[in-house]
């Protein structure tokens, strides 16, 4: 009947439709993480994140004193016996204030930072972490190592998950934002425009991969 044939078109149109629903949304989602400021979506989850450029300092209510690069997203819990921070993605600088019944213990990807109270400077790029300590000691480690003790003026690296060897500070390079600074040695383009969104929050997309393996030497004002 003309009825029941008008009704298989529009049951055949709606599963053509369905059909194409997911394929459209997961193409927008897509998109959006293609071109929203690097670190809004970490924004959505933690309880404090800065936007590309901002730096904001913090206070908790143990004394310690946190300091936010731009966009850094992270959430702390501090209670009886331990202290806690974790930090999705940026970078901190830590002034913790001395506590030896509380531990604080942060957490970044696959690094474990113990200290009592000190001061130091995590970087997390959602691969590697660096840990640069400037004053005190610190405990670190990784999921399956012992804890490596790192001194002031010493920083330490996880790569592939796992921690490196304990190497000179260098200051210049990793501490330069909190001067309002950045500095590049020898590193490659793709490090060197990640570090430029990290502080202006402007993508930057690369349609030929070779240009990743280009390195750079330079130093830059980030006002």
């Amino acid at each position: 009947s003309p009825s029941r044939g008008l009704g298989d078109v529009y049951k055949r149109q709606r599963r053509r439709s369905a059909r194409w629903a997911v394929p459209l949304a997961s193409a927008a989602l897509l998109l959006l993480a293609l071109w929203l400021p690097q670190g809004a979506w970490l924004g959505w989850y933690a309880d404090v994140a800065t936007a590309p450029g901002e730096v904001r300092s913090i206070t908790l209510d143990d004394g310690s004193i946190l300091t936010l690069n731009g966009a850094t997203a992270l959430d702390w819990t501090l209670g009886d016996g331990r202290r806690t921070l974790r930090l999705y993605r940026g970078e901190v600088d830590l002034q913790v204030a001395k506590d030896a019944s509380r531990p604080f213990t942060v957490e970044a990807g696959p690094a474990r930072i113990r200290v009592t109270g000190t001061h130091f400077d995590v970087d997390y790029d959602g691969r590697d972490v660096v840990l640069a300590v400037t004053e005190g000691q610190v405990q670190a480690s990784d999921a399956a190592s012992q804890p490596l003790a790192v001194g002031a003026n010493q920083q330490v690296h996880w790569h592939a998950d796992r921690i490196q060897q304990v190497q000179p500070l260098d200051a210049r390079q990793q501490l330069a934002w909190q001067r309002g600074k950045l500095v590049f040695r020898a590193q490659p383009l793709s490090e060197v425009f990640a570090a430029l969104e990290h502080s202006q929050g402007q993508r930057v997309i690369f349609l030929d991969d070779s240009c990743l393996l280009y390195t750079s030497d330079a130093a830059d004002d980030m006002q």
